[in-house]
């Protein structure tokens, strides 16, 4: 039987990339259109090393399997994997307009020619034997085709109203959220990948059990931007930084370029700068600068935030997932309301901070591309979620599991997550040791 996997975002798509090799497989999401929120807004920057004990092991798998899948599949051309040295810099505070007259660069040459100005410290964190960078959604979008072509279904807008066995997991009712029919599919396990949202999707699939999946949301407000200082050919144009528009479908606020075409490449080796504040600062920048010269510039996190749930029968939306045009005008009139409530609204002052520190940073000549409200999944230990629920606490049935919570390292473990749930799922030797992570 079928492995039906309840999530169709990065992590969702690694463990069905793997799970596919030797089994069918069903994958279920809520999304009309798929890769709109942290699996495809989220920076892409990948470590080998920057975790704690207990993922460690999963940390040196993943950054192993991203390498050997880009170099089977291209990936440097499909989804900008790059190899990348990593800075530690501080600020050196705000500036004056006024000091931007000329740029102020180190006369060495070692920080990196598109940062503007000289910050208070600086040195190398990581070189490229231990972190990468890729384009996260192009990277799913890979994963997408290859699950497709192994025949993998995979459903969305789509709910899992109840999974249903005797001692063991053996079918789940869905309800498709366009035309409101219900679906009944035969199943022998089920996994729960639904990132900020898995909490939700366990109770709603599973209301006696009495587990709940320790899983929140904290969402980072990011801007793409492009730099004079830096070759960009990429295909989007820039947007009005005061424009605040209402009408997108929630979680992105500007949508992508259509990314169907090799990624263009105007960078051979990508950086990443980390920014301790000065005094006075509250919040770290995170900066990666990618492939096709795009800089994803982030940090200012907000976990009240509270993300929009689709769960209910919409109107008629584009139903190729990997398309990067809006969604019909009737659904996008239909989320509006709760788009502007619950992304723009509480985010005006967020972006207006984070392209402030751009300017500071990266000279106030930096164009806007995209902006957007990446939600990571989080957890009380800061650790993900990976493993078997036990039977007594999955409502009394076998072969219930949760994969969620991998915080901002999604991207980076996803492939190792992947390749360990198939690894569990299907009883063989374990890649990784994840003993540390079960629910």
């Amino acid at each position: 039987m079928a492995t039906l996997i309840v999530g169709g975002g990065i992590i969702g798509l690694s463990t069905a990339y793997y799970l596919s090799e030797t089994q069918d497989v069903v994958v279920v999401d809520t999304a009309p259109e798929l890769f709109r929120c942290a699996s495809g807004r989220s920076g892409g920057y990948m470590s080998r090393l920057w975790y704690g004990p207990e993922v460690a092991p999963l940390g040196k798998l993943s950054f192993r399997l991203h390498a050997e899948a880009a170099a089977a599949h291209d990936g440097a051309a499909a989804w900008g994997y790059r190899r990348t040295t990593a800075w530690s810099i501080k600020s050196a505070g705000r500036r004056p307009e006024t000091e931007y007259a000329e740029e102020r660069l180190p006369k060495d040459g070692a920080m990196p020619p598109w940062v503007f100005g000289d910050p208070a410290e600086s040195y190398v964190l990581d070189g490229e034997d231990d972190c990468a960078q890729v384009n996260p959604r192009l990277l799913c979008e890979h994963l997408y085709r290859t699950c497709v072509a192994r025949g993998v279904r995979i459903i969305h807008p789509c709910v899992v109203e109840s999974v249903a066995g005797t001692k063991a997991v053996r079918s789940a009712t869905l309800r498709h959220l366009v035309t409101g029919a219900a679906e009944t599919v035969s199943i022998g396990a089920v996994v729960f990948a639904t990132g900020a949202w898995t909490a939700d999707a366990f109770k709603r699939a599973l209301p006696a059990a009495s587990y709940t999946p320790p899983v929140s949301a904290l969402a980072g407000f990011a801007l793409v931007l492009s730099s004079p200082r830096v070759p960009y050919v990429g295909t989007d144009a820039p947007v009005d930084p005061d424009a605040h528009p209402s009408t997108d479908v929630a979680y992105y606020l500007d949508a992508p370029a259509p990314s169907a075409e090799p990624q263009a490449s105007a960078i051979d080796v990508t950086q990443a700068l980390f920014v301790r504040p000065a005094a006075g600062e509250s919040w770290s920048p995170e900066i990666f600068l990618r492939a096709n010269g795009e800089i994803f510039y982030a940090g200012l996190n907000e976990a009240s935030y509270e993300p929009p749930v689709i769960a209910r029968p919409a109107p008629a939306y584009t139903k190729d997932p990997l398309a990067s045009s809006r969604q019909s005008a009737t659904f996008a009139s239909a989320l509006a309301a709760m788009t502007e409530a619950a992304i723009i609204a509480p985010g005006r002052n967020k972006f207006d901070a984070v392209l402030e520190s751009a300017r500071n940073l990266l000279g106030p000549d930096v164009s806007v591309l995209r902006r957007s409200v990446c939600v990571r999944p989080v957890t009380p230990s800061g650790d993900p979620i990976i493993g078997l629920v036990p039977p007594e606490r999955a409502a009394g049935l076998a072969n219930v599991y949760v994969c969620a919570g991998h915080g901002p390292w999604g991207i980076s473990l996803s492939l190792g997550t992947g390749r360990v749930m198939a690894d569990i799922v299907t009883g063989q030797p374990v890649s990784a040791d994840v003993s540390a992570l079960a629910p």
